[in-house]
């Protein structure tokens, strides 16, 4: 999970900028996603196996970690990575 491009100035996004989140599903298996920020958790969508999306998230800086839960079982969570208003991320679950 990195992210795309620079990192926005500060002053030039304003606080309503979303994160984005771009998810790029190569599992056959449908993926919960959910968003860890600063500790608390809360779900983001969900993506059919071998497709991708892209989830607004809302607009905050600060610690995120992405938790994947597969519908069928099993799972896993991000390390986390600093993440400021109007950044675009990318998430790839490997087959």
């Amino acid at each position: 999970m990195l992210p795309r491009g620079e990192r926005p100035a500060p002053d030039a996004v304003s606080n309503n900028e979303p994160v984005l989140l771009e998810v790029n599903n190569q599992n056959f298996q449908d993926a919960r996603i959910y968003v860890i920020w600063d500790g608390f958790r809360e779900r983001a969508g969900l993506v059919n196996g071998n497709t991708r999306q892209t989830l607004r998230l809302q607009s905050r800086d600060g610690q995120l970690r992405v938790e994947v839960d597969f519908v069928a079982g099993g799972g896993y969570v991000t390390d986390p990575i600093q993440v400021w208003r109007g950044e675009t991320i990318q998430l790839i679950i490997p087959p």
